[in-house]
């Protein structure tokens, strides 16, 4: 939840809604499961973040493309 707060203009208003239910709930038990995920998983938020960005890392996705064909 801590990396949250250094994301900055498009990814945070991406991430807020997420911020904003976790914080009117007062605690992860009482968040909606789906939101619990995203904001207490950093799978799910890197997802969420490729979903509104692409692939977060363009050169290393081809790099590892061009060494399976080896």
């Amino acid at each position: 939840m801590w990396a949250a707060f250094y994301l900055k203009r498009e990814a945070f208003t991406r991430f807020e809604p997420y911020i904003a239910h976790y914080l009117e709930k007062g605690s992860m038990a009482d968040c909606d499961p789906i939101m619990a995920k995203v904001v207490n998983t950093i799978g799910h938020y890197i997802h969420l973040l490729s979903q509104s960005f692409g692939d977060l890392d363009e050169i290393r996705t081809a790099e590892l493309r061009l060494l399976e064909l080896v």
